[in-house]
């Protein structure tokens, strides 16, 4: 059996999330080759978690045959699915804790394991200064050959990704949800444009699955934004919100990390006066600061590449 379908079938079944299906599909001795070998697989996890609901062999029949399905849907909309031992599959994202089994990406994968890639994360209702901030970010990083990774949301993710494509670089948009709801409705024309562009989009929720969006997808959705990259930068955060998360997400992940510095402090950007007192934290101001955060993230990849030499 293909694992694309196996990991789509075990994820219908209530109770069976990501780490139960790897565990499922990877730390099993037996080798699933059909419908029974799975039942039997699920029928031995169930007794070891007594939160996966009960299920009989029709009822897996039923998820199975949604899941070719959900498979057909996706093909003929030209959305490739990527398991987490296929060769696209983003190598960075073999380092970071609890990585996706399946992804969904739409467009130009070639972007998912670039030579540099640096995520911009920010307010949904950034102030001028802070446009005016990541504009400039994203055009020197451009102009530097590095792929920008953003979560498609309203504000400075919506500004990153635009800002890419006007200076003709490619941008990676990570959604938290499947690709047949794109979040936010607002930014679908975005989503389309960056497809159009020779950009991607990358979900690592599967069609009609999962149709609602629930709080934990976002922070799903940040580990992934950080963790695709080599640098991560915040470009303008309060105290508290989905950036400081991908902030922490990115420091646990090792990212080299860049914190624009405002001259004059507001609401809006007392996050970033917390984070630049961080510890090994750039500060972004001028075109030098953001030269030197580049310079020190391909100064860390050519380590990590003597490195993983010496092994």
């Amino acid at each position: 059996m293909e694992i694309e379908k196996i990991v789509l079938t075990l994820l219908q079944v209530k109770g069976i999330g990501k780490k139960i299906a790897e565990n499922i599909i990877y730390n099993s001795m037996v080798e699933i080759k059909n419908l029974d070998d799975l039942y039997i697989l699920i029928l031995a996890e169930q007794k070891k978690n007594k939160k996966i609901a009960e299920i009989d062999f029709e009822k897996l029949k039923y998820y199975y045959n949604k899941s070719n399905k959900i498979i057909s849907i996706i093909d003929k909309e030209d959305i490739k699915i990527i398991n987490k031992h296929d060769e696209k599959y983003p190598y960075r994202y073999k380092n970071i804790k609890n990585p996706p089994l399946i992804l969904f990406a739409k467009g130009n994968i070639e972007l998912l394991n670039s030579q540099c890639i640096v995520s911009i994360t920010g307010t949904r209702n950034p102030t001028i200064s802070a446009q005016d901030r990541c504009k400039k970010l994203v055009e020197t990083l451009v102009k530097k050959d590095i792929v920008i990774t953003s979560g498609l949301a309203i504000g400075c993710d919506t500004i990153a990704h635009k800002e890419a494509i006007k200076n003709n670089g490619f941008t990676i948009a990570i959604i938290p949800s499947s690709m047949d709801n794109i979040y936010p409705k607002e930014n679908i024309g975005l989503a389309n444009e960056i497809i159009k562009k020779n950009g991607l989009l990358l979900s690592e929720y599967p069609i009609i699955i999962n149709s609602k969006i629930n709080k934990g997808q976002f922070l799903e959705r940040n580990r992934l934004i950080s963790g695709i990259s080599d640098g991560l930068c915040v470009i303008e955060t309060k105290k508290r919100g989905g950036s400081m998360q991908t902030f922490k997400l990115g420091k646990l992940q090792k990212k080299i990390i860049g914190v624009v510095d405002f001259d004059i402090e507001n609401e809006n950007n007392q996050g970033n006066k917390i984070l630049t007192e961080n510890e090994n934290v750039i500060k972004i101001k001028e075109e030098s600061s953001i030269l030197s955060f580049i310079e020190k993230i391909r100064y860390n990849k050519k380590k990590e590449k003597k490195q993983f030499s010496l092994f």
